[in-house]
């Protein structure tokens, strides 16, 4: 089964790939409009659970059915530990500047994580990044310079949550 499932996942399927991404997108895009919704009357971690609940059944499925009960080994749990730790601290810096700022900057914010992936992969695993891509990498914070409005009357303290989540979602991206 193992070897069919590595035959299933070589195959190149465009078309495939275009609607698992606009499916998850669609889902992700539900998610944060939900949890902007439900931030007023409920703790963030209290979201972050049920998120969790309801999210793990799915997982474990989709887990199962690439490599049965293999999936579910690690030869670095090390590793796994830090990426978990990170990805619960990014989603409650996310969940936390969702629940004061608008939408669309807090969104906005979080989109920046791969500007922060393209700079910490040159520090942390010795990339390279050709002369042509920082000044876009430069044009993008600066874009994130214009929502924050720094200097501004109306900077809000809650950018800075948006922003610890893209930067700690560079970093579980990077392990």
């Amino acid at each position: 089964m193992a070897e069919q499932s590595l035959a299933q996942a070589s195959d190149d399927n465009p078309l495939k790939g275009v609607a698992f991404l606009v499916v998850g997108l669609t889902i992700f895009s539900v998610q944060d409009v939900i949890i902007k919704l439900l931030s007023g009357a409920y703790p963030a971690f209290e979201i972050m659970f049920i998120r969790g609940m309801v999210a793990i059944g799915p997982l474990c499925v989709m887990v199962w059915l690439e490599g049965g009960w293999s999936g579910f080994k690690t030869r670095r749990p090390g590793l796994v530990l830090l990426r978990g730790g990170l990805g619960f601290f990014c989603y409650t810096t996310y969940y936390m500047a969702l629940a004061v700022l608008p939408l669309a900057d807090a969104i906005t914010l979080f989109y920046s994580s791969p500007l922060f992936v393209t700079a910490l992969s040159v520090l942390m695993l010795r990339e390279v990044v050709g002369l042509k891509r920082w000044p876009a990498v430069g044009a993008g914070f600066a874009g994130v310079l214009v929502v924050m409005r720094p200097g501004a009357a109306s900077l809000e303290p809650a950018m800075i949550f948006a922003l610890l989540a893209a930067v700690s979602y560079a970093l579980l991206v990077m392990v």
